[in-house]
């Protein structure tokens, strides 16, 4: 068992943004192969969801039907697969949409999928909760009604996705969204990859424990009644019993977990490890069982060769993955498995790693952030690991080397990720490396002062810079 300490978020795998501006770093891989799944086998089931659904059960009228199922069956097709994702195609459904509620159309569906495509503001689709309450007054089929509500929710009220303290209105919806979960569960035949798109983002609500107690078991039980022979409903259940191993343990020090958090830190690893396998042993296409097994080769003290096999199975399937190469560097720090060595090897290789594309080109840089933080003695004030920035650490020439060159590396492959140039900047100020810094300033753009802490603390930066300009 490993003994050590690191920020909850990371060991579930939640990457920190370091950089405020910088591109987004939470994007997940496909969650399968191009070409492992039968994009044509699955049109039917969404053109008999949506557009079966709006005929059967939909407001109907002569003047918008051709529009709304033209929408619908557009979407459809989007959903399955078949249709290509180019501007055109993507706005051929709100141009639908548009038409049929300019014709009179108000049927929840379409207004939903109005608001979901992000088509211009018309009657009755500014209101997500409202367009749910009423899809939810409906004889729809209740995984749409699921949708309308978790949108509802995501949008509405994200700042309490993670904690059971929300408004009465905010409860309503959630238990509104489970309710029509349970019951979408409750029949067998929803597509694999419809499965995880429904399913994963709502578990992600279940964050505290009393959410887990609430809602998880009705959810387990109906995947093992009617999905378990599934590889994504393998893959869901691992996901989540390393999530719930993790949540048991908590992100204090080794001596601050109790001897109950170690015993179900060790079963739901267990637990969350052989649902995995089983799910690859299904589908050895799933791009995200690989990136989840490194989190348990962590947990449970697998061999460097066994997480060297997850990546590489990782790799293959969600080539330049950012979170995939962090769960790597997270098992080679020192604090785990690794060595300060091994690591910073690692972040290295990145820089020339055909697969380590965008995002992971960085990996060195956030490695060495990691590193510094680690490396931090406990403030004499707090007793705590102190908060302020390490600079003799960034001051070593040789992590000074390995920032620079992933900046370069990453910018001359990425010129437009414009944002990530305060990262630099800042990383030069730490150096002292005026020269770069005075080339980086010009390309900030619109300054994020939050960023480097403060505008007064910018405007010191700026001030070392000028007087370090030379003549």
């Amino acid at each position: 068992m490993v003994h050590s300490v690191w920020s909850l978020w990371a060991l579930i795998g939640v990457s920190v943004v370091l950089g405020a501006t910088g591109p987004e770093e939470t994007e997940t891989p496909p969650r399968a192969l191009p070409g492992s799944w039968n994009a044509a086998a699955l049109l039917p089931w969404h053109q008999a969801m949506l557009v079966g659904g709006y005929l059967e059960h939909g407001q109907r009228d002569a003047k918008w039907d051709a529009a709304a199922t033209n929408a619908l069956s557009r979407f459809a097709a989007a959903r399955a697969g078949t249709l290509t994702a180019d501007v055109a195609d993507y706005w051929a459904v709100t141009n639908f949409t548009s038409q049929a509620l300019r014709l009179g159309c108000q049927d929840p569906l379409i207004r939903y999928l109005h608001w979901r495509r992000g088509g211009a503001p018309l009657p009755g689709t500014t209101n997500i909760l409202a367009i749910a309450d009423d899809l939810a007054a409906t004889s729809y089929d209740p995984l749409l009604k699921c949708y309308g509500y978790y949108r509802a929710f995501d949008v509405l009220y994200p700042k309490w996705g993670n904690t059971n303290q929300v408004p009465p209105e905010a409860r309503r919806v959630r238990q509104a969204a489970f309710a029509n979960l349970y019951e979408t569960l409750a029949k067998p035949g929803l597509p694999g990859d419809e499965f995880l798109d429904l399913v994963e983002p709502m578990c992600d609500l279940l964050w505290h424990t009393n959410l887990v107690t609430q809602y998880w078991p009705k959810i387990e039980e109906a995947i093992t009644n009617r999905y378990l022979g599934t590889a994504e409903a393998q893959y869901l259940l691992g996901d989540k019993y390393v999530d719930f191993a993790w949540q048991a343990r908590g992100s204090g020090w080794a001596d601050s977990v109790t001897d109950e958090g170690w015993r179900l830190f060790g079963e739901r690893l267990q637990r969350g490890e052989s649902a995995l396998r089983q799910a690859w042993d299904l589908k050895p296409t799933l791009a995200q069982v690989p990136y989840r097994m490194i989190w348990v080769c962590l947990g449970r003290s697998h061999p460097r060769s066994e997480m060297e096999l997850w990546f590489r199975r990782g790799q293959q399937r969600s080539a330049g993955w950012y979170k995939l190469y962090w769960a790597k560097a997270e098992y080679l720090m020192p604090k785990w498995h690794g060595s300060e060595r091994e690591v910073i090897e690692f972040g290295q290789q990145c820089l020339t790693d055909t697969n380590a594309v965008k995002r992971a080109r960085l990996m060195i840089v956030d490695i060495h952030e990691a590193l510094e933080g680690y490396y931090r003695k406990n403030d004499p004030k707090t007793g705590k690991r102190s908060t302020k920035v390490d600079l003799t650490y960034y001051r070593r020439p040789a992590v000074w080397r390995d920032i620079r060159a992933a900046f370069e590396v990453f910018f001359k492959e990425a010129p437009e990720a414009s944002g990530w140039h305060h990262n630099f900047a800042l990383h030069a100020w730490r150096a002292q490396d005026w020269k770069t810094l005075n080339q980086e300033i010009p390309l900030l753009g619109e300054v994020n002062f939050k960023y480097f802490g403060g505008q007064a603390e910018y405007e010191r930066m700026i001030a070392e810079a000028k007087d370090h300009s030379g003549p």
